[in-house]
């Protein structure tokens, strides 16, 4: 996993052979994530690092984190867009990833935290 200028990380993807609960058991077994980059009309099926997608999530501590997916020479600039857990041991089961460009609009949910009291609620 590496950082590019823009604030973005790089992590490198496999290439998922097969696709349904067998390929991604075999995944989860070998420490990898299965995951998906979904792109306009069409899906590309991969596996990343475990323990570099955990990095990403402590370090940014944000899910609206722009990722570039590489695989294969070719590099994505996605959006993580759906993260699955397991219900108990909060481990990810599987990555959803969205491939963006500058020029293509997003929806994201974004997090406010409201700091302090309003002015008229004051006394």
């Amino acid at each position: 996993m590496q950082t590019t200028p823009e604030s973005t990380f790089v992590i490198e993807a496999t290439p998922r052979v097969g696709s349904g609960k067998g390929a991604a058991r075999r995944a989860r077994r070998a420490g990898r994530v299965p995951a998906l980059v979904a792109q306009t009309g069409t899906t590309f099926l991969c596996d990343v690092d475990r323990r570099a997608i955990e990095e990403i999530f402590r370090i940014s501590n944000d899910r609206n984190v722009f990722v570039t997916v590489r695989s294969a020479g070719v590099s994505h600039p996605c959006l993580i867009n759906e993260v699955q857990r397991h219900p108990v041991s909060r481990e990810i089961e599987h990555l959803d990833f969205l491939d963006v460009t500058r020029t293509k609009e997003v929806e994201v949910t974004v997090a406010v935290e409201v700091v302090g009291r309003a002015a008229g609620t004051r006394a």
